[in-house]
């Protein structure tokens, strides 16, 4: 009934503006602007926040609009409105911030006028409910571990209201989503600590947030000498040092090899000196 009065109102005002070498009729059939209002959500559980978004088409800019948030069931008009913006060009979208502590049946109204006085209404209803039921619980595989560190996060809900939604805030910056009841897998291939998250939402606009332990990954201590451990060129320094190490292992043993054969021809050698030399029979002289 509040609408109808204001439009009624604006009405006079609509058909007394004029234009030269246009009729009324004619220019306003073109160039009456046209007020939309998108609430987001638009029905929900007590406590709801909800964003309005007015945007406007055709009208001579620039505009002046309210956004009246109805503090009582929608069959009562507003007694006053809560934002009021003057100067808009229309270009961008306004946006209307309010919150419904209570539940009920608000209606939101607003009210736009363009620079030559002509007005225009627009309503949209907020539907309020008692409040979620809806309940989630969310658990982790595991809370510490090496990179790269595989983890499986597992939900559980409760009352809510088809169509659900699951989505899985890994805390590395990418996210997941998954099917009720069916446990999705990350990886974790840096290391850090990373603070995991999952959002619930349901076909009642009701919507909770579970946050789980920290998950905290380290980096490989390596392989052998400390190297390898997935780095590449750790893997290039070990089989380098592994190289070396048979070189020299290799220059050991032949070295080992050859000084005991010298060894052995030596003192055959020295056996050959030492060894008296076989007496020779004397004959003689003619």
């Amino acid at each position: 009934m509040g609408v109808f009065l204001l439009l009624a109102l604006a009405a006079p005002a609509v058909a007394s503006a004029g234009h030269s070498g246009v009729s009324g009729a004619g220019r306003f059939a073109v160039d009456t602007p046209v007020l939309s209002l998108i609430p987001t959500p638009q029905t929900g559980g007590a406590p709801l926040p909800v964003n309005v978004s007015a945007s406007v088409s055709s009208g001579v800019a620039p505009f002046t609009v309210s956004v009246c948030f109805a503090t009582s069931d929608h069959s009562s008009p507003p007694s006053s409105c809560n934002g009021t913006v003057s100067g808009w060009n229309g270009a961008t979208p306004l946006r209307f911030p309010h919150l419904y502590a209570n539940p009920g049946n608000y209606s939101v109204t607003g009210i736009l006028t363009d620079a030559r006085g002509a007005g225009v209404g627009s309503t949209v209803l907020i539907v309020v409910t008692n409040g979620s039921a809806l309940q989630a619980r969310a658990t982790e595989s595991g809370t510490a571990g090496v990179a790269p560190f595989s983890v499986q996060f597992t939900e559980t809900v409760a009352g809510e209201t088809p169509p659900l939604s699951i989505q899985w805030l890994y805390g590395d910056g990418s996210t997941g989503s998954s099917l009720p009841g069916l446990p999705v897998t990350h990886v974790y291939s840096s290391p850090g600590n990373y603070w995991p998250s999952l959002v619930v939402a349901d076909g009642a606009g009701h919507r909770t947030v579970r946050a789980l332990p920290t998950v905290a990954v380290s980096a490989p201590t390596g392989g052998l000498l400390g190297l390898g451990g997935g780095n590449p060129w750790g893997a290039i320094l070990l089989e380098a040092g592994l190289f070396v190490l048979a070189a020299v292992v290799t220059v050991v043993l032949v070295r080992g090899g050859l000084r005991r054969r010298w060894r052995r021809e030596g003192n055959e050698l020295i056996d050959r000196i030492r060894a008296p030399e076989p007496a020779q029979s004397l004959r003689p002289v003619p």
